[in-house]
């Protein structure tokens, strides 16, 4: 029996470890990107792939139409590297834990029920041996 148990042992360690990753990544929320251009007066801001903030000094309106567009697009492609830096250690957004947590959990109590119910046909199999 001590490989079963063994077995539990895991398959619990790995549970435990998914829930605390699912929490883990709760906590920290999305990553950003945040990035800047002329001088200071353009700030953008990106999160999940997309801009999720602009922030212009009304200064910046004065520079040449061609140049304002320039000074954004660095901005927001700053903002877009670093988010996708910062993004380069994670997970793919495809991989749901939570998903994956419960599915294990099933596949956990199922075994555990089979184990049960092996043990208990073996028990009264050397019962019926022992009479």
């Amino acid at each position: 029996m001590d490989r079963w148990d063994d077995a539990a042992e895991d398959l619990a360690r790995v549970r435990r470890e998914i829930s605390d990753l699912v929490a883990s990544r709760g906590e920290a929320g999305p990553a950003e990107g945040v990035g800047e251009a002329a001088e200071g007066m353009i700030r953008v801001v990106a999160v999940d792939g997309r801009l999720s903030l602009v922030e212009l000094d009304p200064k910046v309106m004065r520079l040449p139409s061609q140049t304002l567009a320039e000074e954004f697009a660095r901005a927001a492609n700053q903002a877009l590297a670093q988010l996708r830096d910062a993004n380069a250690g994670a997970a793919p957004a495809t991989a749901d834990l939570r998903a994956l947590a419960s599915q294990l959990e099933q596949v956990q109590e199922m075994g555990e029920r089979e184990l049960a119910s092996v043990n208990d046909a073996i028990g009264r199999a050397i019962a019926a041996y022992s009479r």
